[in-house]
């Protein structure tokens, strides 16, 4: 590896100097690196400063933060097909595996290639309004169709390539991939799914029945969700990708979401794995 993108969460306490560090130590074995303008400014390099496309465009990315910073640099790394290496600076990181401080003892591996890739479904929302195609946007975990703060529910028509499949009065509905099942979709009653399962999740939101539950689809599928607002009311009811990309929706628009072209790339060093970290980050599977 010659060259190498560093993705950081600033906030994050100790984050700018875990930067440094990981800079210098990478420069050591030869690797130039390019990072955001506020990070190059941060740790006194202003000089390597670039777009998110120039520094998806390295042979490898490096991700200081948080999952946000995960789901934020796989739009533009994974077109590309630019593997990531998430190193966890603190909270949560269900997407993290390789702590910060731990990196710099592994780097002569990265650097030489000495890792194993795993590969991340992504999907496509695309938004429908009067049969143009207005709004498209890609994510690593979910989609999510949800009505505001005052709003009744709404209602949604879901269909799954050519055949009706419900449906749902509900305050929204969540189509996730496996990597956003320990996310929203979970939060909401959705169920655990492996991340290397080709599959999409269809959550409702607090439907108003007593037989909507999640539903397991194939990723090779497409679904179609039809918007059902009422018209005399000032409804407000959002596309929220990733929870980070929002566009709103009006009364006969049509969701439909399918699997991305591409796949997210997660650099993996060690042989924790999926069910570990439910176990560290979860609690999950505990004794009696």
């Amino acid at each position: 590896m010659q060259t190498a993108g560093i993705i950081t969460a600033l906030h994050k306490p100790n984050a700018a100097d875990a930067t440094r560090r990981l800079r210098e130590a990478l420069e050591r074995h030869g690797v130039r690196c390019r990072l955001t303008p506020a990070c190059a400014e941060a740790i006194g390099a202003p000089e390597l400063a670039g777009s998110f496309d120039e520094i998806a465009d390295q042979e490898l990315v490096f991700i200081l933060g948080g999952d946000g910073s995960v789901l934020l640099t796989a739009r533009h790394a994974a077109p590309k097909g630019t593997p990531m290496l998430p190193l966890e600076v603190g909270g949560f990181g269900f997407l993290y595996e390789t702590p910060a401080t731990g990196i710099e003892e592994q780097l002569g591996r990265v650097v030489a290639g000495d890792y194993e890739i795993e590969e991340r479904l992504l999907l496509e929302a695309a938004v429908l309004r009067r049969g143009a195609r207005i709004k498209e946007a890609i994510g690593l975990n979910d989609a999510v169709i949800a009505k505001g703060a005052l709003s009744r529910v709404v209602r949604l028509k879901v269909n799954v390539g050519d055949e009706e499949v419900s449906h749902y009065p509900a305050d929204g509905l969540i189509v996730s991939t496996p990597t956003g099942a320990t996310a929203y979709s979970l939060s909401a009653g959705g169920p655990l799914v492996h991340p290397g399962v080709n599959v999409f999740l269809l959550t409702p939101i607090c439907a108003h029945t007593l037989f909507a539950r999640p539903l397991i689809i194939g990723s090779h599928e497409d679904i179609r969700i039809d918007i059902g607002l009422d018209s005399s009311r000032d409804e407000e009811v959002m596309l929220t990708v990733d929870g980070q990309i929002g566009f709103a929706l009006e009364d006969g628009d049509v969701v439909c979401v399918k699997a991305a072209p591409y796949r997210a790339k997660l650099v993996k060093l060690g042989p924790a794995g999926f069910y570990s970290r439910l176990k560290t980050k979860f609690q999950w599977g505990g004794g009696l």
